[in-house]
C-alpha cells in the first residue's frame, strides 16, 4: 500500500517541470549537466524532484540552504542513478539516505584513531579534531561542505566531485557494509570483487611507492574509499579511465548502466 501511495505521489511531483530557478541553478553551477544526453538529463531532473521532496535537507552552522542549492546537490547525486531502467516514480533513489546536511565551509569533527597495527591488536587510541569536506554515515546522513560541492560541480573534468564521492558511499552502504562492493550479488559480485580488489591493491602499492596515477591517492585508504574515488573518476574522466584501467571502467559502467564517455571530454 505504501509503495502505491509513494508511486502516485511521485507521479504528481514529476508531472510538473522543475521550477525555473532550480533549472537555472543546475545549468549555471553543474557544468556537466549541459553535456548530458536528453534521456539522462530528464532522469536527473526526476531525481532532483524526488530527492528534494523525500529527503531531509538542512543547512548547518548558519548556512541558509536554498532550494536552488539543494537542487545543485541533488542533480549531481541523481546522475549516479540516471542509468537505472526502473521508471523514476518506482526507483530506489538512495533508499537508505535520510538527510543531507550542508555546511558553509569544511568542518571539524572529533575522531579516534588506533595507533599500531590493528591486526595485532593495535596500540593506544588517540582522539582529536579532524577537518572534513564531507562524509556519509551508516545511519543515513550525508554531510557536505558547500564550497566543495560547488568546486566539484563547476569543474566536470578534473576527476574530483564531492557529491559523487559521498553518494557513492551511500550506494556502498545500502547492504549495511562499507566494503566497496555496492550491493551486488551472484556473478556480478564475483566479477566486481576480482577486478576491484586487483585494481585497489595495485593503486595502494603505487601510492605507497609515490608513483603518480589516474585515481586520487585517497582511494588507497581502503576498498570503500577506492570505490568512491573510482566513481569520481568514472564520471569525470571516463575516457581516460577506459584507456588506462579498462577492467575497472567496465565494472563501473555495468554497475551504473551508463557510459559517461558519451558526454565527457576527459
Amino acid at each position: 500500500m505504501f509503495g502505491l501511495f509513494r508511486t502516485r505521489r511521485r507521479r504528481a511531483l514529476l508531472s510538473e517541470p522543475l521550477p525555473e530557478s532550480w533549472e537555472r541553478a543546475i545549468r549555471d553551477q553543474f557544468a556537466a549537466f549541459e553535456r548530458l544526453p536528453r534521456p539522462v538529463a530528464e532522469r536527473v531532473r526526476a531525481g532532483v524532484r524526488i530527492l528534494l521532496a523525500e529527503k531531509n535537507w538542512e543547512g548547518c552552522n548558519g548556512l541558509d540552504l536554498t532550494d536552488e542549492m539543494r537542487a545543485v546537490v541533488a542533480a549531481q547525486a541523481a546522475l549516479l542513478l540516471a542509468g537505472d531502467p526502473t521508471p523514476p516514480e518506482k526507483a530506489d533513489w538512495f533508499g537508505p539516505l535520510t538527510s543531507v546536511l550542508v555546511y558553509p565551509t569544511a568542518y571539524r569533527v572529533t575522531a579516534s584513531r588506533l595507533l599500531g597495527d590493528a591486526s595485532f591488536g593495535g596500540g593506544p587510541t588517540i582522539s582529536g579534531a579532524e577537518g572534513r569536506l564531507g562524509e556519509a554515515h551508516m545511519g543515513g546522513a550525508v554531510v557536505l561542505s558547500w564550497p566543495d560541492v560547488l568546486a566539484g560541480a563547476e569543474n566536470p573534468d578534473d576527476g574530483r566531485n564531492l557529491v559523487f564521492h559521498e553518494f557513492a558511499h551511500v550506494l556502498d552502504l545500502a547492504d549495511r557494509f562499507a566494503d566497496g562492493v555496492p550491493g551486488l550479488t551472484g556473478a556480478a559480485r564475483h566479477r566486481w570483487e576480482a577486478v576491484a580488489e586487483a585494481a585497489f591493491q595495485k593503486h595502494a602499492a603505487d601510492v605507497d611507492r609515490g608513483l603518480p596515477g589516474l585515481l586520487d591517492a585517497y582511494g588507497a585508504t581502503d576498498p570503500a574509499e577506492f570505490f568512491a574515488v573510482a566513481t569520481e573518476c568514472f564520471f569525470e574522466k571516463p575516457r581516460t579511465l577506459r584507456m588506462k584501467l579498462p577492467d575497472l571502467f567496465g565494472i563501473l559502467r555495468d554497475f551504473y548502466n551508463l557510459d559517461p564517455g558519451e558526454w565527457s571530454l576527459a
